[in-house]
């Protein structure tokens, strides 16, 4: 059977930027075909979810200083392809078969949590830049710049391949962290030395984001984890 040609354009030379808005994956022509359509939202969402570790780039010691792109350019990249992969699917909302119309649906939901979590990240990265090269806020900073690098890079695995360990893995790492971020909040707090007006609005602000981003991470998860029992 021949390969319709926009299938193969997107199979084949079809790349975005770092920071480019445009779609990777999506395809008007591909609607006629749910099942086939849907597999492309699919893919394009994977896509946006491994750009996320890359936001932090611009505040991580090892990568910081390689001119990567900025946070703010992937997530406004991000948001405008999200919202194509929004449209695409309201187009699949009343076609194919119900089990397409389910897969559809689940996907638009996976879509709104990774808006939240772009929108989370990029907002961390942002306060993270704020913290200053030195002091202990500076050094708690950078350390929860490298452990959500290290969570969100388990997460694309576990978006890669689905199976027991990745996700599992996943899981384990998105545990409920409010006991411990209060804990070396107050700690900080009741330090030795008086924090700074700035250094008091960059703990609270990046804790709070950290453990919202913990949460999203874990809703997703527990997404993934469903849609492995249900295979």
């Amino acid at each position: 059977m021949a390969v319709p040609r926009w299938l193969q354009a997107i199979l084949g030379s079809k790349t975005a930027s770092a920071a480019d808005g445009a779609p990777r994956f999506l395809n008007e022509a591909a609607l006629g075909d749910p099942a086939t359509a849907i597999d492309l939202a699919e893919r394009e969402l994977a896509w946006l979810a491994e750009r996320l570790p890359s936001y932090l780039d611009e505040v991580r010691e090892e990568t910081r200083a390689a001119g990567t792109t900025r946070a703010a350019a992937l997530h406004r990249g991000s948001v405008q392809v999200l919202q194509q992969v929004d449209r695409h699917l309201a187009a699949l909302a009343d076609r194919g078969s119900p089990a397409d119309r389910a897969r559809a649906a689940d996907l638009s939901g996976r879509s709104q949590l990774l808006r939240s979590l772009s929108d989370a990240v990029r907002e961390l990265t942002d306060v993270i830049g704020r913290a200053g090269p030195s002091g202990e806020v500076a050094a708690l900073s950078a350390s929860m710049a490298e452990a959500l690098h290290v969570i969100l890079l388990t997460a694309v695995d576990a978006i890669r391949e689905p199976d027991t360990i990745n996700v599992g893995l996943l899981g384990q790492l998105t545990g409920d962290r409010s006991d411990v971020m209060e804990r070396i909040r107050q700690g900080l707090v009741r330090g030795e030395r008086t924090l700074t007006v700035d250094e008091h609005h960059v703990l609270f602000t990046s804790t709070a984001l950290f453990e919202r981003i913990i949460r999203l991470l874990r809703r997703f998860q527990e997404g993934l984890a469903r849609d492995r029992r249900a295979t």
